[in-house]
């Protein structure tokens, strides 16, 4: 199950993948923002699969990730809207989970967590990070997530949540990828 399956609220049959919602869970779901985006890399899936794992390791997803929400949430026509009070739009937390190979493609799930106007944490990414083959020397780096807008923003426009979630996903793939790029090249 990957990462982001496992966060939708409600609760799951894990034989068949059925999520079953409450009125609760349906109101969670209602601020979400679905955001996909995806950056194609000339390089073999070995070297790239093994140049991730080592980005992992070495924590520059998690440096990537920080820069991507800090330039997501950075919008000056939506801060008045989205960020709940001042100094309470930090990331916190990057969680990452293990690599999982699935066939010819690996995944790795991960989720940002920032502080609310509570000082709680709450998640503000759940998404999966894939690799898959894109020809003889090309591989797809794909993330496919939800955003979710913090909690007690007042009324956040769907336009604005929408463009910071396509922004903050673009820069974080874009950062991933130059760091995977700057070591991998094409295999001959």
């Amino acid at each position: 199950m990957s990462f982001l399956h496992a966060h939708l609220p409600g609760s799951m049959d894990l034989c068949s993948g059925a999520v079953t919602l409450t009125r609760s869970s349906l109101g969670e779901l209602i601020g979400l923002v679905f955001v996909g985006d995806e950056v194609l890399l000339q390089a073999s899936f070995g070297a790239t699969h093994a140049r991730l794992v080592a980005l992992i390791r070495a924590g520059a997803l998690v440096t990537a990730s920080r820069d991507a929400y800090a330039e997501g949430v950075a919008d000056p026509a939506a801060a008045g809207r989205l960020t709940p009070a001042a100094g309470h739009d930090r990331l916190a937390n990057v969680k990452l989970g293990e690599p999982v190979t699935h066939g010819d493609s690996v995944a790795v799930a991960l989720r940002w967590e920032a502080v609310g106007p509570d000082g709680a944490l709450f998640p503000v990414l759940d998404a999966d990070i894939r690799l898959t083959p894109a020809g003889d020397h090309a591989i797809c780096l794909r993330l496919d997530g939800a955003i979710r807008p913090p909690p007690g923003c007042l009324r956040p426009d769907r336009a604005i949540v929408r463009r910071m979630a396509d922004a903050t996903a673009r820069c974080f793939l874009d950062r991933v990828a130059a760091a995977i790029v700057q070591s991998v090249s094409v295999d001959p």
